[in-house]
């Protein structure tokens, strides 16, 4: 009977000491980690510069939705159908959202944020993505005035971009990633060594998306 109620105990406790393991390498990397420099902007020679600022100029009205739909002020089905392709993919260092219908759930939940601000220090745009290094702040709606329940998250958010499908209409998003403290996310290419635990990091933030997105599509939220 002790050796069952020994079982039972590291059954319940044994993921849990691995989960928060896990999130403490996690917490480190992105948080007591020096980044690299940025990228520089990568164009190929055929794109010409009144080419290259037309698409620049155009990008505005993507990041601009993209702080509207993290804001709560803009529909997150509007975004979707305007925005991105609908393999679109999400992820940041705690989850990943695959599927523009994924995404849109996830976005849903920016209704309870108040008061989102972004402080943007540097704009890096190349062929096909958009880098932005900038710092993100929110409250909850109905804490947000208790100054340490307020959230800011400096980080590098790649948008990744599919050509336009004709002359003079917008790109759109395939792929969006946040690299909280400007670090490279942990992935299998990232972390090669020890063996497999970039891509336990990988596994883990889909699994963890799908527990956030859960209560969404319950209609719990």
């Amino acid at each position: 009977m002790a050796l069952l109620k020994k079982l039972l105990l590291w059954s319940i406790t044994g993921p849990l000491l691995l989960w928060a393991a896990l999130m403490l390498h996690v917490i480190y990397h992105h948080g007591f980690t020096e980044p690299a420099g940025l990228s520089a902007p990568q164009w190929p020679d055929h794109i010409k510069p009144d080419m290259k600022e037309a698409m620049i100029a155009n990008r505005k009205y993507i990041i601009d939705d993209l702080k509207a739909v993290m804001s709560g002020i803009l529909r997150p089905a509007k975004f979707i159908s305007t925005r991105v392709t609908a393999d679109f993919i999400w992820e940041d260092p705690l989850e990943r959202f695959d599927g523009a219908s994924d995404v849109g759930a996830f976005l849903g939940m920016c209704q309870y944020l108040d008061g989102a601000t972004f402080k943007v220090h540097h704009e890096v745009h190349s062929a096909h993505e958009i880098l932005l290094d900038w710092e993100i702040a929110f409250g909850f709606k109905g804490l947000s005035h208790i100054p340490w329940l307020r959230v800011n998250i400096p980080m590098r958010t790649h948008l990744l971009l599919e050509p336009a499908e004709k002359p003079g209409s917008s790109e759109r998003l395939f792929k969006l990633y946040e690299e909280w403290g400007g670090n490279v996310l942990l992935t299998e290419k990232s972390l090669p060594m020890p063996p497999y635990l970039g891509l336990i990091h990988q596994s883990l933030r889909r699994f963890t998306g799908s527990l956030v997105l859960w209560p969404a599509k319950k209609g719990l939220l």
